[in-house]
């Protein structure tokens, strides 16, 4: 009497390995761009997280003085920079440290002649925030975007200030 084995036959086994292989390689093929994605929204929620401290750092900066602090803003703007888990606001110079990589660029403007255009009358300082990233400092100083344009985002906020 001949007893019969029970197993897999080798195409079973072929196939099983090629469904098998497939799939990891599509799971391989995702990684990339699961990883860019997840970068993208810790960035994000970082520049999100940002108003307060760019709040604190530009009422630091105009001391109890809004009339000057508010000249200065309304003729040239303000740049301010930020690391990338959004500590050390701070003004933009030539002092920036160019092994960090990547930075948030804030660019604090003064709204246009109009409703919330800043009067020395006024109390309060009305400002437009645009917060863009990735950036970096170049060996000069210099700060420049990091990548493609197309890689690059950004936020905007308004903010009042008053002494």
């Amino acid at each position: 009497m001949r007893c019969r084995r029970k197993g897999f036959s080798l195409i079973e086994v072929v196939i099983a390995i090629a469904i098998v292989a497939g799939g990891v390689v599509v799971i391989l093929a995702l990684l990339p761009t699961m990883v860019r994605n997840s970068e993208n929204a810790v960035d994000m929620q970082t520049a999100l997280r940002l108003p307060g401290a760019v709040q604190a750092e530009l009422e630091r900066e105009m001391g109890n003085s809004l009339g000057s602090f508010a000249n200065t803003v309304v003729l040239s703007g303000l740049e301010l920079v930020a690391e990338q888990d959004g500590s050390n606001v701070r003004r933009r110079d030539l002092t920036d440290n160019p092994l960090r990589s990547r930075y948030f660029l804030i660019e604090v403007h003064a709204f246009a002649p109009g409703e919330l255009a800043y009067a020395s009358e006024d109390a309060v300082l009305a400002l437009q925030i645009t917060v863009s990233w990735p950036y970096q400092v170049l060996a000069a100083g210099t700060l420049s975007p990091a990548g493609a344009t197309s890689d690059r985002q950004s936020i905007s906020f308004n903010l009042a200030l008053n002494p």
